[in-house]
């Protein structure tokens, strides 16, 4: 079977996601691996458009400014072997078995490397065994903790992944988001996906990295879409 996948534009939004102290958000939901099922095979290709936009200053010493963009409508991933489901899945193994597990390869040779890899890590994040959506979104909060003022941010984890997900008008929107502590302000990355309830695929994926700083500051978003 052949998907498509296209490109929409990077927006630089910041919502996202909650994990990597698993257990500090661990919703105590248990969904039977018979349960899930993976809706698509490995040796499948994924046709889809990616667009990147990024910005990148300096201030201190050697003053410059520089934009970058680059975008393609006709990028090809192939899906490799799919984890096997664990028999019974919270929400630490959906996180390690599941989601982190890299999926998909790009054969496209278009694409300059970087980009590459981390288009392979966005979408491999977000392809998803279907099933069960209900009991996904009651093991993840809805909302991402709000970040406060320096330092604390609010007695987030600095360096920890936070996983949010929810049901909304027929998807289900998993995100993911980093903290990194930055005098005066904090980096964060953010990845989201928008999952087909029925294919287990994103029709749109993001990602996100901001980097302010007192002498530079470096952007850059990578959106893709599931091509028509």
């Amino acid at each position: 079977m052949k998907k498509k996948l296209v490109v929409v534009s990077v927006v630089s939004i910041i919502s996202i996601s909650m994990v990597s102290l698993v257990g500090l958000q661990y919703q105590g939901v248990i969904i039977t691996g018979t349960d899930l099922t993976w809706n698509f095979n490995a040796g499948d290709e994924l046709s889809i458009s990616v667009n990147v936009t990024g910005s990148e200053s300096s201030w201190y010493g050697e003053d410059y400014h520089k934009d970058f963009n680059w975008s393609s409508d006709n990028i090809t991933l192939r899906i490799l072997e799919l984890p096997e489901i664990p028999n019974t899945v919270d929400m630490d193994t959906f996180i390690t078995d599941i989601i982190r597990s890299t999926k998909t390869q790009c054969i496209s040779t278009e694409i300059p490397s970087n980009y590459s890899t981390l288009l392979v890590s966005l979408l491999s994040k977000f392809l998803l065994p279907i099933g069960s959506w209900d009991s996904l979104d009651s093991m993840f909060d809805d909302d991402l903790p709000t970040a406060g003022g320096y330092p604390d941010l609010n007695e987030l984890e600095f360096d920890t992944d936070y996983f949010v997900g929810q049901i909304f008008e027929g998807h289900f929107f998993l995100r993911l988001r980093r903290y990194e502590s930055r005098f005066p302000n904090w980096s964060t990355e953010t990845w989201t996906g928008r999952i087909d309830l029925e294919t287990g695929i994103p029709d749109v994926a993001t990602y996100e990295k901001h980097v302010p700083d007192c002498t530079a500051s470096y952007s850059i978003s990578m959106t893709v879409k599931l091509n028509a």
